[in-house]
């Protein structure tokens, strides 16, 4: 509920379900932030995604410096929408330059699932990479492109990219009976290109 000049609201955060790890604390973090930007008028709320190793260090990386570089852009006159894009594009680019092991934020494969009848072509291949390099930066376009019919999930339908990760590389999976669809992890097996 708000009136005029005064604004409440409540937050809640809950560890995601990880079959890899069944007590890992939550990656995740989050930021409320009234009186943004010292305005008055301006309010910031932010939840920040961690994955891999370093899911931790990478959500609370972000979390802080997407906060400054928005601010900073909005200072310099930028429109909103387009600081909030620059400003995450940003606090990635020093992720990348800082000491963290980023190296599950990126990607150097992207595996797809296609609707029925679609399929995975160079005109779609481009096209793919064409909305990764205008929505994000050149440095986010993937070298392979990947399609199968399935991707493992948890129960409560996240993407386990720690499962996928670990069959990609002739680890053994822990927690199978966690997922919702144990069987996708075949799917990952022989995949060659992922590998590399």
């Amino acid at each position: 509920a708000t009136k005029r000049g005064v604004l409440r609201y409540a937050h809640y955060s809950q560890r995601g379900f990880d079959p890899d790890d069944m007590v890992r604390p939550n990656s995740d973090t989050f930021a409320t932030v009234t009186n943004f930007n010292t305005d008055a008028e301006m309010a910031f709320f932010g939840v920040f995604d961690g994955h891999g190793d370093a899911a931790r260090p990478c959500a609370r990386f972000s979390r802080d410096q997407v906060q400054k570089r928005l601010a900073r852009r909005l200072n310099k006159g930028a429109g909103f929408h387009t600081a909030l894009r620059t400003s995450f594009l940003d606090a990635n680019e020093l992720m990348h330059k800082s000491p963290i092991d980023d190296t599950m934020s990126g990607a150097n494969a992207v595996v797809v699932v296609l609707r029925d009848g679609v399929t995975l072509d160079d005109e779609l291949v481009g096209k793919i990479k064409t909305e990764i390099r205008a929505n994000c930066t050149p440095r986010h376009v993937p070298q392979k492109i990947i399609a199968v019919t399935d991707i493992p999930r948890t129960k409560s339908g996240k993407i386990t990219e720690l499962a996928v990760s670990d069959v990609v590389h002739g680890r053994d999976v822990k927690n199978r009976e966690a997922l919702a669809n144990p069987d996708a992890l075949e799917l990952f097996k022989d995949i060659k290109e992922l590998a590399t």
